[in-house]
């Protein structure tokens, strides 16, 4: 790869490390930050962020551990605690600090709490052509490239030696690019990010205007084949397919609004209109104010499929922009409702979710690294024809380590593993009795009681393992996690526990063949654990019990299909 390669020696925390240390001989406090008083907000400045990248722009409040600047890009909130540094700069944008929006005075005029009123004049797009290998083009979906992919290009960038410049508009409003520069102020590494609508990126990557594609789902029949005729590849396949995070659309409310959880069918009777007031849903005697994302944005692609079905959200919903306006919204707004990615709820607070067979899920880290929570869904990256170097290399950083650290700093959810808690356990039990069939199968009950000998004295791994369709191979997530899962065991303090290897089916066919074939999907998982040095405790299959999605579901089946992993000691 040349000098375009990363690899083991660059530690983006070990960076700034050091540069923090020659910052302290200039007599720059860097590891106790004091950020500006209210009455110096007007001022450009540049965040030096603790995962190696930067945001540059004019702080216009601070509250609530959030630290809120309009940059030349718009509003961007960063988590206090991942500020490194801070000082002065001319962030490039033309904005000036007599034209920076005041947020009181914009409120006070009854704007929306997060409306973006001014947008700072963008730079123009750089002109200069790199050599070949010094440049990436991504494109795809808003969700991810709103604020994850430039957090990820920032500490990219900064993992090489190159200062990020700062995020500039490229030819078009949907259009960013970034520069790392050396020493000199040169630019040495480019990258342009696009946003589109849902299916867009993969019509680029066919087109050959991006080498990488973001997705919040994986292609469908017709875009799968319009990329392979046009560049020979396919991308449903661990060449080409690479998970980036996990997350999921969280049902957000008023932090005030007594209402906890909901069905799934009540959330789709209010956003269709059906159910106007709280007091329909046990809440208080107050209209709903219905808040979603413009009909192109991938989440509103995923909440219609997964939640509204054949309906429509009512013609009278509030539609914003991003999903950070909603979240600020909602939660300024006691009696309104919104949908969000599981990053941007804010102040807002999420729902715990109810299927229709009474399993409930909470909108948690955890339920989302195991995918069984019904609105999860996964961010992708999918490369295209090979060719452009920086593309490989950008691609092996998001899976580093250091990759995984800026994912989690950027509010979004890593693919490393984590255990469950003993109030977890007790909880996952009592669901799985919520499921139970009204008239079950003497075999059921046996495979229950089975069921909570193995788990009940365990905790629950977040890896789990799901197949495709009609086989019993590992989905291309399931085969990455296999070496997740190795890596955690090999941990020193995890060295006490052993692994409970446990497999679960759908609903079709007998019960006896559920268990069969449940239980042969456990033993290729263990069989492939203990290849990779994990000390396996028990192999067994249970069918279809404990189920994480109801039969009448879609997509039960896929999500029913599935290997957990309970450690024990």
């Amino acid at each position: 790869m040349g000098d375009a390669t990363i690899g083991p020696r660059v530690k983006v925390r070990e960076l700034m490390n050091k540069r923090h240390a020659r910052a302290s001989l200039k007599g720059l406090c860097l590891t106790a930050v004091v950020l500006a008083p209210a009455a110096a907000l007007a001022e450009e400045v540049r965040l030096t962020l603790r995962n190696g990248g930067s945001v540059c722009g004019v702080i216009t409040s601070e509250a609530g551990g959030t630290v809120t600047l309009t940059t030349p890009q718009g509003s961007r909130a960063v988590p206090s605690s991942q500020v490194a540094a801070r000082r002065a700069e001319d962030c490039g944008g033309g904005q000036s600090a007599a034209a920076a929006p005041n947020r009181a005075a914009t409120q006070a005029a009854g704007a929306p709490a997060g409306t973006q009123t001014a947008q700072a004049p963008a730079r123009p797009a750089a002109s200069n052509q790199l050599p070949a290998g010094r440049e990436l083009k991504m494109a795809g979906v808003a969700d991810i490239g709103e604020l994850l992919i430039p957090d990820l290009v920032d500490g990219y960038i900064a993992g090489m030696g190159l200062r990020p410049r700062g995020w500039s508009q490229g030819a078009s409003p949907e259009q960013r690019f970034q520069e790392g520069r050396d020493g000199r102020g040169q630019p040495q590494r480019r990258v342009n990010v696009e946003r589109m609508g849902p299916g867009d990126g993969f019509v680029a990557l066919g087109e050959r205007r991006a080498d990488i594609a973001m997705s919040t789902r994986a292609p469908n029949e017709a875009e799968a084949s319009q990329v392979q005729r046009a560049l020979g590849v396919d991308l449903v396949t661990n060449a080409h397919e690479h998970v980036l995070a996990l997350g999921g659309l969280a049902v957000i409310v008023h932090p005030d609004n007594p209402v906890q959880r909901l069905k799934i069918e009540q959330i789709r009777d209010i956003f269709a209109g059906t159910i106007t007031n709280w007091n329909a849903v046990g809440g208080p005697n107050r209209p709903i104010r219905v808040m979603a994302r413009e009909a192109a944005a991938g989440s509103t692609e995923q909440f219609t499929a997964e939640v509204m079905g054949q309906r429509q959200i009512a013609a009278n919903a509030e539609r914003l922009t991003s999903s950070a306006q909603i979240a600020n919204n909602v939660a300024a707004e006691p009696g309104s409702i919104g949908f969000t990615g599981m990053a941007f709820v804010g102040r807002a607070r999420a729902l715990n979710l109810v299927a229709s067979c009474g399993i409930e899920f909470p909108a948690g880290t955890f339920e989302i690294k195991t995918q069984d929570y019904p609105l999860e869904r996964r961010y992708y990256l999918y490369a295209g024809a090979k060719g452009n170097p920086m593309a490989e290399d950008f691609l092996r950083y998001v899976s580093s380590p250091a990759g995984s650290e800026v994912v989690t700093d950027a509010g979004y959810i890593s693919l490393q593993p984590v255990l469950g808690t003993r109030e977890y356990t007790q909880f996952r039990l009592l669901d799985a009795t919520r499921a139970a069939p009204t008239a079950p199968d003497p075999r059921y009950t046996q495979a229950m009681a089975d069921y909570s000998i193995s788990v009940r004295q365990a905790l629950r791994l977040s890896s789990t393992f799901r197949f495709d369709s009609g086989s019993q191979a590992l989905d291309v997530l399931g085969q990455g996690e296999l070496e997740r899962v190795a890596e955690f065991m090999k941990r020193p303090e995890n060295a006490k526990y052993k692994a409970n290897v446990l497999g679960f089916s759908d609903n079709i066919g007998a019960f006896g063949q559920q268990r069969s074939v449940s239980e042969r999907r456990a033993q290729e998982v263990a069989r492939q654990l203990k290849q990779r040095g994990v000390t396996v405790n028990q192999v067994q299959g249970f069918g279809y019990v404990a189920p994480v999605a109801c039969e009448e579901d879609a997509n039960a089946p896929a999500k029913n299909r599935r290997v957990e992993l309970w450690l024990t000691q």
